[in-house]
């Protein structure tokens, strides 16, 4: 599941970026790109509500005879957001972060979540965070965003169910 979540995350911020600028997750292990660069944390992903799953199976008569099984489930996922760039650069990247937070409440966001598979619950406002490095500083600007996020799968059984049989007890009276 959390690799299409952090897929689905990915493709939805850098539809909403302005700028052509990179994109990564911190848990990738790879060297730090040029920067300036967004790098997206996954927080938490917890699931919501009972799992749904249903069992439609056809008539053994039918043309093909194969049942379906679907699986549904309901998560909150709560990603970190953080624009990075060396300090001198400062006043770029925090316009970039900023048309980002405004640009969260606008429809084309809304419509990139969406095709995603994303729904924006709630937000923190847009924070900087200032980074050391070893040997220098980074300018860095984080915003959490709440997401709902629903993982449906269906799978085919193409087993035939020829009849069903309950055992019969005997009643003692």
């Amino acid at each position: 599941m959390i690799p299409l979540l952090k897929d689905n995350v990915y493709k939805a911020v850098t539809t909403m970026l302005d700028n052509s600028i990179t994109c990564i997750h911190s848990e990738e292990g790879a060297p730090m790109p040029d920067y300036p660069f967004v790098l997206l944390t996954l927080i938490s992903d917890d699931p919501v509500g009972g799992e749904q799953t249903t069992i439609a199976v056809n008539d053994a008569s039918t043309i093909t005879g194969e049942g379906t099984t679907s699986y549904a489930q309901d998560y909150i996922a709560v990603v970190r957001i953080r624009f990075m760039d060396k300090a001198e650069n400062d006043v770029s990247i925090n316009s970039i972060a900023k048309s980002f937070e405004f640009g969260l409440r606008k429809q084309s966001s809304s419509r990139a979540l969406y095709n995603n598979g994303l729904g924006l619950m709630s937000r923190t406002p847009l924070v900087p965070t200032p980074r050391k490095t070893d040997t220098e500083w980074i300018s860095c600007y984080q915003i959490d965003c709440t997401f709902s996020y629903h993982l449906s799968d269906r799978e085919i059984v193409a087993d035939w169910i020829e009849s069903v049989s309950l055992p019969v007890f005997k009643q003692i009276k």
